[in-house]
């Protein structure tokens, strides 16, 4: 585990067929490719180890650096429901944080604790766990879970959580407020502290941008506690220097213009709440995402002097400053081995028509000095709208984590075969990710509105002398166009109308004497 001397380099590069470089496969993490959203990552590359939860109750292992993953229910008495955050500490003790699904009780009451769970095999087995935040009547929620890694600090191995509490969940009431609450472990989550309130202000109960939530936790080296969150469209901290025993006032570290519960086109919700590190000099790093510019951007902020202030807010996605195409959900990791940081995020810089996705890991240990690289292996249509409403959902956050040169990124995807959201990872070392990913061709991706008559095209193609691109049904073209001048290399975009009825379609891409295509189907 992490007190082992050796390391085991046991993340594996692939050379990408359509990629200039090596460059880290992106894999489902699921062989039955199962439904699941809002992942959370813990590498342990000292052990040969990932661990991954998602949505509600999935944990994935992976015993052999990320090549495959084992695939189960993480099962407690106390319901396993939602919010999954796993986390390994310094002994090799690995976590799993969740919401509660308390027997008797439906939605929202039975999310009445945060339930904490710890394997002492690897993530083999986890006991039953523990409890935390129970109050009556009230609603626990939105937690996050890390640990103090600081071997000189006072407080060494303590275990923090940090969640939200609603009054009542929904409510418009004044009456009913919400509130940043926080509880810590000495004896690695058999028990926790008593729970006490962080925030001095209070938010609403409707669980939007005037709700205080998305607690994180960063931990500087000699045990200072950092805590961020975001409401009324402002980004919060607060700061405790007895490992969490006492807290001070809160303050404004940032504005966040159009708050935390943001609209993404073609998406149900999506969230951009602050997370937070300290590294081992003390500098606390914060990304959060917010429209200041019009569109959705992402952006971090930096304290040399323990959060007595902050520089200004440093946009981190490079495309052109209000062009429409959004970029939300970031996370961010540090490697306090390598002292460098990870920030992800999804991202629709290519998307001419700000609905196709990708994620962007941007890495370094300057904020003025960053590279950045695509992950995904091709840009992916949000979920389709004729699904269930509680499948048209990324989740509240994607997750990274980072030690000794190894790094781990999960998010959720929608396989463009299936329409199916699930969560899918890349793995590997430091290297791997400093160069931008870039596609040569032979990748199409439609979003279809069948009953408004409407097809999205994404498509990238190479070198050119023009192209065309062909809609047919049973062989009978009902749409079609030809470039006949050259383009440059790139990812395109098309909407298209068109009077569909039942039946099977085929979209055919054709240029330099080669058609590539996909079919879709019309009930």
């Amino acid at each position: 585990m992490f007190l082992r001397i050796n390391y085991l380099s046991f993340f594996v590069l692939w050379v990408v067929g359509q990629s200039i470089s090596a460059q880290v496969l992106s894999k489902p993490i699921s062989k039955q490719l199962t439904y699941s959203n809002e992942p959370s990552i813990a590498v342990d590359p000292y052990d040969g180890r990932v661990l991954i939860g998602a949505n509600v109750d999935q944990l994935y292992l992976s015993k052999n650096g990320g090549y495959s993953f084992d695939e189960r229910k993480l099962t407690s008495s106390f319901g396993v429901y939602g919010d999954p955050v796993v986390y390994i500490d310094r002994q090799g003790h690995y976590y799993y944080a969740h919401l509660s699904k308390t027997k008797g009780k439906k939605a929202p009451e039975m999310w009445d604790r945060i339930v904490v769970q710890r394997s002492d095999d690897g993530g083999d087995s986890f006991l039953n766990g523990i409890g935390v935040g129970y109050v009556e009547g009230k609603m626990q929620d939105k937690h996050w879970l890390t640990g103090d890694m600081n071997s000189k600090s006072p407080f060494a191995n303590r275990l923090y959580l940090s969640w939200t509490e609603f009054d009542k969940y929904n409510s418009a009431a004044p009456e009913d407020s919400s509130r940043i609450k926080f509880a810590y472990s000495d004896n690695y989550a058999d028990s926790f502290s008593q729970p006490v309130i962080v925030s001095d202000t209070a938010g609403d109960c409707l669980d939007g941008d005037n709700t205080l939530e998305g607690a994180t936790i960063a931990v500087g080296p000699k045990g200072e506690l950092y805590c961020v969150w975001a409401g009324k469209s402002k980004i919060f901290m607060d700061v405790s220097l007895d490992g969490g025993k006492t807290w001070g006032k809160d303050r404004v570290i940032a504005n966040q213009i159009g708050g935390w519960d943001q609209d993404v086109p073609f998406l149900s919700r999506a969230n951009s709440m602050p997370f937070a590190i300290c590294n081992k000099k003390g500098k606390i790093i914060i990304v959060f995402g917010d429209r200041r510019y019009g569109d959705l951007d992402i952006f971090a902020i930096e304290s040399e002097d323990m959060g007595a202030t902050f520089n200004s807010p440093v946009r981190i996605n490079q495309d052109l400053v209000g062009n429409g195409r959004d970029q939300f959900m970031p996370n961010i990791a540090y490697d306090r081995v390598k002292n460098c940081f990870y920030i992800v995020y999804y991202t629709r810089e290519r998307s001419q028509l700000n609905l196709f996705t990708e994620v962007n890991i941007t890495t370094g240990s300057k904020l003025n000095k960053l590279k950045t690289s695509t992950i995904t292996e091709m840009p992916f249509a949000p979920p389709s709208k004729f699904l269930p409403k509680n499948k048209s959902f990324f989740g509240d956050y994607l997750d990274v984590d980072a030690l000794d040169g190894a790094i781990g990124v999960v998010w959720a995807e929608v396989d463009p075969n299936t329409n199916q959201i699930m969560v899918k990872t890349t793995l590997g070392d430091h290297k791997s990710y400093q160069k931008h990913q870039l596609y040569l061709g032979n990748q199409l991706n439609e979003y279809l509105v069948a009953d408004s008559g409407l097809l999205y095209l994404n498509y990238t193609i190479g070198e050119n002398k023009g192209y065309k691109i062909e809609v047919s049904r049973y062989g009978k073209t009902v749409y079609q166009r030809n470039e006949i001048d050259p383009i440059s290399p790139g990812t395109y975009e098309e909407k298209l109308r068109i009077k569909f009825v039942s039946g099977i379609y085929e979209i055919k891409l054709t240029y330099r004497g080669q058609s590539f295509s996909k079919n879709f189907t019309i009930n």
